[in-house]
């Protein structure tokens, strides 16, 4: 594996790489799903059927699903707002995230309901995004699943860093072997990558 630069900020790439494998998913605990029951939650907002999500504690919703026994029968994508501006109309069977907006001096983040379930008081089941920790001590736990993957990841970054043309392949190649690692792993353990001081001073050759 290629050497990382050297006058790169590795406690800076770090934080990347734990801030892009929340946001994907590949990292442990990064999802948590709970239930909205529509009957309760369900409300409206500026003419739309929406729920409302705390932002403080869920940094937004991967995916949505009905509550059937034993399998789901349903499933819904999430969406940008920018969706509905681009191609009016196809968000019609989706969560559409309007971000996150002061309602009665507290903040939510707004998700329209699908045309499927405006009227429906079933129970669904949201895939929450958790936020990303902060790394930002030399003893803290860096949640991914292997050194390796670690390692493609920090290398990743610092193709970015250089505007270098192959990044995208590289971060292709994290996501997808995150992927083989997440179907590897053995039930629910939690495992966690730790980077000593020397090393989080001194990039060197990882492999």
């Amino acid at each position: 594996m290629p050497e990382l630069p050297h006058d790169m900020n590795l406690d800076v790439a770090i934080q990347e790489l734990v801030d892009r494998s929340y946001e994907v998913g590949v990292s442990p605990n990064s999802r948590k799903e709970i239930e909205f029951d529509l009957s309760i939650e369900r409300t409206t907002w500026f003419g739309y059927d929406v729920i409302l999500v705390d932002p403080t504690l869920y940094d937004g919703v991967a995916g949505v699903r009905d509550n059937e026994k034993p399998q789901s029968k349903l499933r819904w994508k999430v969406v940008d707002v920018e969706s509905e501006h681009q191609e009016p109309g196809a968000t019609a069977e989706k969560f559409v995230d309007h971000n996150v907006h002061d309602i009665n001096g507290i903040n939510y983040r707004v998700y329209q309901l699908p045309n499927l379930l405006k009227n429906s008081d079933i129970v669904i089941r949201m895939m929450m995004k958790l936020h990303a920790p902060t790394i930002s001590l030399d003893s803290d736990k860096i949640p991914v699943k292997s050194v390796y993957l670690a390692k493609l990841g920090l290398l990743a970054i610092g193709y970015e860093n250089e505007a270098d043309n192959r990044a995208d392949a590289s971060w292709q190649r994290f996501y997808a072997e995150s992927g083989l690692a997440q179907k590897r792993s053995d039930g629910n353990k939690q495992r966690y990558v730790k980077i000593d001081h020397g090393m989080r001073r001194k990039p060197t050759n990882f492999m």
